[in-house]
């Protein structure tokens, strides 16, 4: 009986003498939640940004908000391919494991929207009137029209260079004509200019612009000059990294590879 009694008489002391730990402050979108979207999401996800719906307002991403906190917690988004712990990579587009539980726990204390003053100014993100400041800009020489309904397609664009020397380049930015139905696009150099023989005066076989390319452009690359997907970055070589070259003679051509 003794032992039960001081049993409780423990209990009650320790019940009595330790202070209750105050319930940690509200996760709110306005304070917590808009500043790792604008950060890790709105790249894609806004106006003209090529995503299928915009992670601006709250709105929006309340309405999403359990599909948005199952996406970061199984790592699909945002789009990040390269696991961690394999060191250093340049452009990582990881959340930390913090800033996914921040998410979840506004999910799970009812996504409040909080103050509106405490929003974040909003991001702005550089248009292609960016390609102003550039020393070169290539263009296709026409527009290609995809046909509504049709699947995806994969084409490619023979594009003249026309470098009268060897030359380097430490920045590239792919812009698409319409990012609303272009998947991807690939600027590859074509050393031989072999993308010329593949159509007839710009116009491939089947009378439409460029030419079919599924599985590859026809011919042997020499490298890159760039790339663009939903959420790309301009390929930026920062000082220390070797540039890559863009050899230098007439027939020198850089296809644009566009799916879909």
């Amino acid at each position: 009986m003794r032992w039960r009694l001081l049993l409780v008489l423990g209990l009650a002391v320790v019940g009595g003498g330790t202070a209750v730990a105050a319930d940690p402050a509200p996760v709110t979108f306005s304070q917590h939640v808009a500043p790792l979207l604008q950060q890790h999401c709105q790249e894609c996800h806004r106006p003209g940004g090529g995503a299928p719906f915009t992670l601006g307002e709250y709105a929006h991403v309340y309405q999403r908000r359990d599909k948005i906190l199952e996406s970061v917690e199984k790592r699909r988004m945002p789009p990040w391919k390269a696991v961690a712990g394999y060191g250093d990579l340049a452009g990582e587009r990881r959340m930390s494991e913090a800033e996914i539980a921040t998410i979840a726990r506004w999910v799970a204390t009812g996504a409040a929207e909080g103050d509106r003053r405490q929003l974040p100014p909003a991001r702005e993100f550089a248009g292609p009137s960016a390609l102003d400041a550039a020393d070169l800009v290539l263009r296709p020489d026409q527009a290609f029209t995809v046909a509504g309904r049709g699947g995806d397609v994969y084409r490619c664009f023979s594009i003249p260079t026309s470098f009268a020397e060897d030359r380097y380049f430490t920045t590239a930015v792919v812009v698409p004509g319409n990012s609303r139905i272009v998947h991807h696009m690939l600027a590859m150099v074509d050393p031989t200019g072999a993308s010329v023989h593949l159509t007839t005066g710009g116009v491939g076989r089947d009378g439409a612009y460029g030419y079919p390319c599924f599985g590859g452009p026809g011919f042997r690359i020499e490298g890159y000059l760039g790339g663009w997907a939903p959420g790309a970055q301009p390929w930026d070589l920062r000082r220390g990294t070797p540039a890559l070259p863009a050899r230098g003679f007439k027939q020198r051509r850089s296809p644009f590879v566009q799916p879909r």
